[in-house]
């Protein structure tokens, strides 16, 4: 399995009135899962303030490929929980996870 990252086009929609995208393209060809995010996934923060981070998020990934959106979102979203451990969210989570089986 290899992981790509997409860099975002633009700024948050609904920030500046006058903000402009770039639009991409790109095929999810089978057994490719695209995963959506925002940065209360990657923001998410312990006890100690650390960060749970891109590399934490990637290491979920990769503990066990599939092409199952809801395994991948219940994953990723145990893993921020868990890391969080009772910490107050700072910001909102919004996590869309989608297959090409």
């Amino acid at each position: 399995m290899s992981l790509t990252h997409l860099e975002k086009t633009g700024s948050l929609l609904g920030i500046y009135e006058d903000n402009t995208w770039e639009e991409k393209q790109i095929k999810i060809k089978p057994q490719e899962v695209l995963i959506l995010y925002t940065d209360g996934i990657t923001e998410a923060q312990d006890g100690r303030d650390d960060f749970f981070g891109i590399d934490r998020l990637y290491q979920v990934l990769e503990s066990g490929f599939t092409t199952e959106a809801e395994i991948y979102r219940n994953r990723i979203l145990e893993s921020v929980h868990n890391f969080s451990e009772g910490t107050p969210r700072l910001d909102d989570i919004t996590l869309i996870v989608i297959s090409r089986e």
